[in-house]
C-alpha cells in the first residue's frame, strides 16, 4: 500500500468517527471492526485504489448515515442537548469570569485612587475624646505654622 492511500485510509476512519455520534453504544468496536474489513479487502485486492475502497464499503457519510438511522430520535436529540447545555454552561461560565475580573478591577481602581489621595492634612487624631485634623491639632497645641 502507498503512502497517499495509507494516508486517504487513515482521514476516511477518523471522518467516519467523526460522524458517528459520541455516544453510539460499542462505536469503539465498530471503527475496529470497520478498519480490520478495510485491511481484509486490501489483502485481498492489493492495488486497490481508493475509489474502490469507497465504491465497497461506501463513502463515510454513507457508513456514518446506516449507523445513525439505527439510533432512536431520543438519542440523538439527547446527545444535541448535552452539547447545547455544555456550550450554555462554559458560556455563562465566562460571562460570570468577565464580571468577576471588572468587578475585581474597578474595586483595585477605587482603592488605588482613594489610598493616594490620603496626605497628612487627612490625618485625625484624637483631642479630649474628638477626632480633629492635623492642622486643628498644630493650633489648638499653640503651634501654628502648617507642615
Amino acid at each position: 500500500m502507498n503512502d497517499n492511500l495509507y494516508f486517504e485510509i487513515k482521514c476516511y476512519l477518523k471522518e467516519i468517527a467523526v460522524l458517528i455520534p459520541k455516544d453510539y453504544p460499542n462505536k469503539k468496536q465498530i471503527l475496529q471492526s470497520i478498519k480490520q474489513n478495510l485491511e481484509s479487502f486490501l489483502e485481498e485486492f492489493p492495488e486497490s485504489s481508493f475509489q474502490d475502497i469507497t465504491n465497497e464499503f461506501g463513502t463515510a457519510m454513507e457508513i456514518a448515515n446506516s449507523f445513525i438511522e439505527d439510533l432512536s430520535g431520543t438519542s440523538v436529540f439527547v446527545s444535541l442537548h448535552k452539547k447545547k447545555r455544555r456550550n450554555h454552561f462554559i458560556l455563562i461560565s465566562c460571562m460570570i469570569l468577565f464580571m468577576l475580573s471588572a468587578f475585581l478591577c474597578v474595586s483595585m481602581y477605587y482603592f488605588l485612587r482613594n489610598h493616594q489621595n490620603i496626605s497628612k492634612g487627612d490625618t485625625f487624631y484624637i483631642y479630649n475624646g474628638t477626632e480633629i485634623t492635623h492642622e486643628e491639632f498644630l493650633r489648638l497645641n499653640g503651634n501654628q505654622e502648617v507642615e
